[in-house]
């Protein structure tokens, strides 16, 4: 008895290299599956992406990303172009500016 596709029940020819799931020539494509083939790294094409660069937001693996901080990453290829949006604050920062900035109207507005 033969394995079954993981997507359609058909008999597999095959197991994905990223993900080890059976699937049959029809969801085989490169040796990745369907769904790993959607996920694989735009800039190298070899590895699943973990994440989006937050400049171009294009799929990229975690040897394909330049660590900003601990939340923000950005591609290799932003990084060589020196992304002008790297120096961008975050959001956080972002809404404590306008916080402090509301803030300082009203104590304005009760003087």
């Amino acid at each position: 008895m033969s394995i079954a596709c993981n997507y359609c029940d058909n008999p597999s020819m095959g197991y994905c290299r990223h993900c080890g799931r059976p699937v049959c020539g029809k969801h085989l494509r490169g040796g990745s599956c369907i769904v790993c083939e959607i996920a694989l790294c735009n800039v190298c094409k070899k590895r699943l992406s973990v994440t989006k660069c937050i400049v171009c937001g294009t799929l990229a693996c975690t040897g394909c990303l330049v660590e900003l901080d601990n939340v923000r990453r950005i591609c290799k290829t932003c990084a060589s172009r020196g992304a002008p949006f790297v120096y961008r604050t975050s959001r956080i920062e972002r809404i404590a500016r306008i916080s402090e900035k509301a803030r300082k109207w009203l104590k304005s507005l009760s003087r």
